[in-house]
């Protein structure tokens, strides 16, 4: 899943009063593990080694490990619940043929986004395309859900660094110096609150859509991290109205809208189900 609904599903979990530096430990371990979308850590260590991680670290910072722990694929986060029977780590999709009790959200909801994915002619593979639309779709979702956990994350990711929690990651997983210090400019970014705040609605979380993957090609292409950064604030920067640009963008404001129709009626019953079997998983771990 994306950052918002990683952030609601911690939430939803972990129910004990926690104290403002608690809970943003817990909030920013929920989303950390996929800076390895921006090639800042290695994908299988920050999705199957929460457990390693948060037995390592400073008792202080206990709930920064069972954020990281809940994000992940194993053992069984919310990307379990997400990605499984569908993709696996390192941008490897297995095009469902069964579906089973175990299978996760995307792979359930293929069959019904493929032709909208055909129609729209994105440049981007079946997988890759029903991967980001489900991921967005539910982040809107969760916005409208939990208007307030954008705020709540926006103030987390910023105390992150003076708080020392985004450096004990880092050291963890070993990002190096420059890594650490480009991945500190992107988080303390001022943007991420309006960012947050598009999601919640179709046209914002398609505005949202397009500038990941704009980022997403640049990346592809290896530009330098300088050219890169400065793609990341003009995410948050830029006023782009999507009525008024180009057709594709309207077309892609359509493509989300035609997904969330379709995905907004399986929102709680994986949503609830999802966080019944992480609190069990939190129990059978000994996370809290």
């Amino acid at each position: 899943m994306f950052l918002l609904t990683h952030a609601a599903a911690a939430e939803a979990v972990i129910t004990r009063t926690l104290t403002p530096f608690q809970k943003d430990q817990l909030l920013v371990g929920s989303i950390l593990p996929d800076v390895s979308e921006l090639k800042m850590a290695d994908e299988r260590q920050t999705h199957t080694q929460g457990v390693h991680f948060l037995k390592s670290i400073d008792k202080r910072y206990h709930y920064l490990g069972v954020g990281v722990v809940l994000h992940g694929s194993s053992p069984k986060g919310l990307d379990y619940y997400t990605h499984n029977g569908f993709y696996n780590i390192g941008y490897h999709y297995t095009a469902p043929t069964k579906i089973t009790g175990s299978s996760g959200i995307i792979a359930r909801m293929y069959g019904r986004l493929k032709p909208f994915i055909r129609r729209s002619k994105l440049n981007l593979s079946d997988g890759d395309a029903a991967h980001f639309l489900v991921e967005f779709c539910f982040d809107h979702l969760t916005a409208k859900a939990y208007p307030h956990v954008g705020n709540r994350l926006t103030r987390a990711l910023y105390n992150s660094v003076p708080n020392q929690s985004l450096a004990l990651f880092a050291n963890h997983f070993q990002m190096s110096e420059k890594r650490f210090h480009r991945l500190t400019k992107v988080i303390q970014s001022r943007h991420w609150k309006k960012i947050f705040e598009r999601f919640q609605t179709v046209e914002g979380t398609a505005h949202n859509l397009q500038h990941f993957l704009f980022i997403k090609a640049l990346r592809e292409r290896e530009e330098e991290k300088k050219t890169f950064i400065q793609t990341i604030r003009s995410f948050g920067r830029s006023s782009l109205d999507l009525l008024h640009t180009k057709l594709w963008d309207r077309s892609l404001v359509r493509l989300v809208d035609e997904c969330v129709c379709v995905l907004e009626p399986e929102y709680w019953q994986f949503m609830d189900n999802a966080v019944k079997n992480m609190k069990v998983m939190v129990e059978r771990e000994r996370l809290v």
